[in-house]
């Protein structure tokens, strides 16, 4: 049973990878910045993401197959993906180096009052 259990989840898994080697580059980066927010929002609320049983995955392959997910698609303009796309990259760098995000530091209110006179 165990090795039954094993050799599917292989098995799924080599799909996987198969599927994913037919991907654009655009896409592949489009998934992880969707699995990188999904472990944001897991890490946020504290609660530790499970593996579906496999009835679940039955049931949520069936679910997916009448769903018709361009349907689910938000239109965006080239350049709001690239932006997000530049965001992703800077941030997997920064976090890789162990480093924050530079830039000038705000100016004072008092400061900043001052140029407006």
């Amino acid at each position: 049973m165990i090795l039954l259990q094993l050799a599917g989840e292989l098995t799924g898994a080599c799909l996987t990878f198969v599927r994913l080697c037919f991907l654009s580059h655009s896409a592949i980066l489009a998934r992880l910045m969707v699995a990188e927010k999904q472990l944001c929002f897991f890490i946020e609320r504290g609660a530790k993401p499970r593996r579906a049983r496999t009835d679940e995955q039955i049931l949520l392959v069936l679910l997916a197959s009448f769903h018709n997910w361009r349907d689910s698609i938000v239109i965006v303009t080239p350049r709001t993906f690239q932006n997000w796309i530049r965001q992703y990259v800077l941030r997997r760098s920064l976090a890789i180096c162990g480093q924050k995000p530079s830039g000038r530091k705000p100016v004072p209110l008092e400061t900043h009052d001052h140029f407006i006179r």
